[in-house]
């Protein structure tokens, strides 16, 4: 059996919007893979009627589940729903300006600020926490594929990598411990996420979680748009 380019041609219109869909040759036809999943396959099947007469028929190998390939195509790509990647990038984005707040360190509250910046033609935004003082630290915003990732160059001189994982609440953009530079012991006090909160255009909280020696604490702060 070989595939049949009218009906593969078709497929791949249907499934054109979708992001990472290769062709590979399987089952004697040609086989669509959608993020690295088998999806469908397109071949042609030669069948012998009745009176000799050979004709063609065609037919779709659905992997898994049997689903209606147009339906797939008109589905939003996952990363700019809500909740995902693109669109938690794209809320962070909305905190760019300067920041005046305050966190509660053993009962005391202390004051703080903090400020964002969309850079490199908006591909990338910048944090900076307590800055001109010696607990500046900067963290960095990108995109990496479908992945939202955080660089958090710490005062604890080392660099946490972290990781966007969907909540729920769309106004929640939470981050896990992805990886970290600079580390010389799984035990060396280090941040292993960071959690914002935005209540409103003017008003949001930060939640950072640093690890030592086995134990977390969380530090939170509530930030209001500098007026």
């Amino acid at each position: 059996m070989t595939n049949d380019d009218t009906l593969a041609n078709r497929v791949m219109a249907a499934l054109h919007r979708r992001r990472r869909v290769e062709e590979k040759g399987m089952f004697g036809g040609l086989t669509l893979m959608v993020r690295g999943k088998m999806c469908v396959s397109a071949e042609q099947r030669h069948t012998i009627r009745e009176g000799g007469k050979l004709m063609k028929s065609l037919r779709l190998l659905v992997a898994v589940a049997v689903f209606a390939v147009v339906g797939l195509a008109q589905q939003p790509n996952p990363s700019v729903q809500p909740g995902g990647s693109g669109a938690a990038f794209d809320r962070l984005k909305l905190l760019a300006g300067e920041w005046e707040g305050k966190s509660n360190e053993g009962g005391q509250e202390i004051p703080t600020t903090t400020t964002f910046r969309v850079v490199s033609d908006g591909s990338a935004l910048m944090n900076i926490i307590a800055q001109g003082t010696p607990h500046e630290m900067v963290t960095m915003f990108h995109m990496d594929g479908d992945d939202l990732l955080a660089t958090h160059y710490c005062a604890a001189h080392n660099q946490p990598r972290f990781r966007f994982v969907a909540t729920s609440d769309p106004n929640v953009v939470d981050f896990e411990f992805k990886d970290a530079t600079n580390l010389s012991s799984p035990t060396t006090g280090h941040m292993v996420g960071v959690k914002f909160t935005l209540l409103d255009p003017n008003h949001h909280v930060e939640e950072w979680t640093f690890l030592a020696n086995g134990q977390t604490s969380t530090h939170r702060f509530d930030f209001r748009r500098k007026q």
